[in-house]
């Protein structure tokens, strides 16, 4: 009885702190799903300059359409007939093509239409972060939802909604959208290219603290991450006849890829998705940034994250280009970790569809056994050049005609250090491209008391005013009132607190 009248009591106490909180949150969160790329963290921005930062958003993807579609058609063809109970005659496959051709020219006039109107969804308290909305209370349609809406898929349209009106395009892998998309003339990841790239929360680009002077500290656990660098380079190398059956001989092409490196054969434009993501905990399940299943890795406590700034993880590096058949990437970094508790176990990690390729059907098996990827992560002590670990990932292509090979897992390596400088390589051979690559550090540290909200050591009434003020107030982020560890501390969080409070 007594915990049922005072879980009641502290529901009124939050509730009435709260009033201000959603207030200002509606407040400041108006079209926020229109917010693009690193501006989404810029405050005062006015409707035209959004509206501005969108308009310029599909006016570059409308040229990348246009100058990508003979290609894109390719891939368009090849994964329709590949989606076919049968393979198609010559006939069939050039009456698909022409058809196509046909749906993607509609495909992007109606996109130019889309942007000139200047109407875009808004979010009005769905998500406390930028996200895209699919279709907002107004009916107004993001644009990849306009043109099914056009299209006269208004029942898929309705039916995605319901399903997760949050919905992002490039981590869909099946049902109405990928069917509308298969014969849109688009790929998928042109659709994904069209819905503006929302970055995940807590990122951090590592172009933003690219002067060694720079230093940034993590709230929640005090590593301090510095020194940060980031180079790439392409070049040509001979490829073994299959790299499944000769995997050594990937240690000589990367070999080549750190002279390219020192040679500074160095292409900088093309690297300019390489991000972090500062000290995510991995222990707090998959949405631990942003919300994408599976995203975080949960070997060790917390990880720091290398790939690009959006959640739809577009890619770190790729594979074959004009300027050759293998791409490296170099990212670099000291860490340190609060004095008397050092890292104990450091680990490389690469979770699912990190590494795919796809190959025209036109186009010889023997193909994908040419392709591989490597990650390796090298691991010194403090600022020195004495190495303690090089631990690595590495996949091989198969010989299937379609195939997407994950590259993941974990390699981990147990030491006893405060200081490290980790140095990250990226390598692709051939056709594919590496999405995101992680770093986990376990580190001694006290036991952390959700509920503990004034740091007493204890959870009890005193909790409550420091919970309610960061519910108003939102001015920094305290992992003890994140009970479902999602970066924030907001609404989701009540249930578990007065649990945290009823058990005490």
């Amino acid at each position: 009885m007594f915990k049922s009248l005072t879980s009641q009591l502290w529901f009124v106490v939050i509730f009435t702190g709260l009033c201000a909180w959603t207030q200002n949150a509606h407040a400041t969160n108006g079209l926020k799903s229109a917010y693009l790329g690193s501006s989404v963290w810029e405050e005062n921005l006015s409707a035209q300059q959004i509206n501005d930062q969108v308009k310029a958003h599909f006016a570059e993807v409308l040229v990348q359409l246009k100058t990508n579609s003979a290609s894109s058609l390719l891939t368009a063809l090849t994964r329709a007939e590949t989606s076919s109970v049968k393979p198609w005659s010559k006939e069939e496959r050039r009456a698909a093509l022409i058809y196509l051709a046909h749906n993607r020219q509609l495909q992007i006039k109606r996109l130019r239409d889309y942007m000139n109107r200047g109407l875009f969804p808004l979010n009005e308290g769905q998500s406390p972060d930028a996200v895209p909305i699919f279709v907002d209370r107004h009916k107004t349609h993001c644009a990849v939802g306009h043109l099914m809406h056009v299209d006269g898929k208004d029942a898929e349209v309705a039916q995605i909604v319901n399903a997760n009106n949050l919905v992002r395009i490039r981590s869909v892998e099946g049902g109405d959208m990928v069917r509308w998309i298969r014969t849109s003339g688009l790929t998928q990841e042109e659709a994904a290219m069209i819905q503006p790239a929302y970055p995940i929360f807590g990122l951090t680009p590592f172009q933003s603290f690219l002067d060694p002077s720079v230093e940034v500290q993590s709230s929640s656990n005090g590593l301090t991450l510095s020194d940060v660098s980031v180079r790439g380079a392409r070049f040509t190398a001979a490829l073994p006849p299959s790299f499944a059956s000769d995997p050594t001989a990937i240690d000589a092409i990367f070999a080549q890829g750190l002279v390219a490196l020192d040679n500074n054969n160095v292409v900088t434009s093309g690297f300019r998705n390489a991000r972090g993501a500062l000290f995510g905990e991995a222990g707090c399940g998959s949405n631990a940034a942003g919300g994408d299943p599976g995203f975080t890795p949960a070997n060790l406590d917390t990880w720091l994250y290398l790939g690009p700034d959006d959640a739809q993880f577009s890619g770190l590096i790729g594979g074959v280009t004009a300027s050759g058949n293998v791409g490296i990437v170099e990212i670099e970094y000291q860490i340190r970790a609060p004095a008397g508790n050092p890292f104990t176990r450091v680990a490389v990690t690469s979770t699912a569809q990190s590494f795919g390729f796809e190959v025209p059907l036109n186009f010889a098996s023997s193909f994908s056994e040419q392709n591989a990827a490597l990650i390796v992560s090298e691991i010194y002590r403090g600022n020195s050049n004495d190495l303690l670990a090089a631990p690595r990932l590495f996949v091989a292509g198969d010989t299937q005609l379609f195939v997407r090979t994950n590259l993941e897992g974990s390699e981990i390596t147990s030491l006893s250090e405060d200081f490290l400088r980790i140095r990250n390589y990226g390598l692709v051979v051939g056709d594919g491209g590496i999405h995101r690559i992680f770093n986990e550090f376990e580190t001694v540290t006290p036991s952390l008391l959700k509920g503990d909200v004034n740091l007493d050591g204890r959870v009890n009434f005193a909790d409550i005013p420091p919970f309610i003020s960061l519910l108003n107030y939102g001015v920094y982020f305290q992992a003890e009132a994140d009970f479902d560890c999602n970066r924030i501390v907001d609404f989701q969080d009540i249930p578990q607190f007065i649990a945290a409070l009823q058990a005490q």
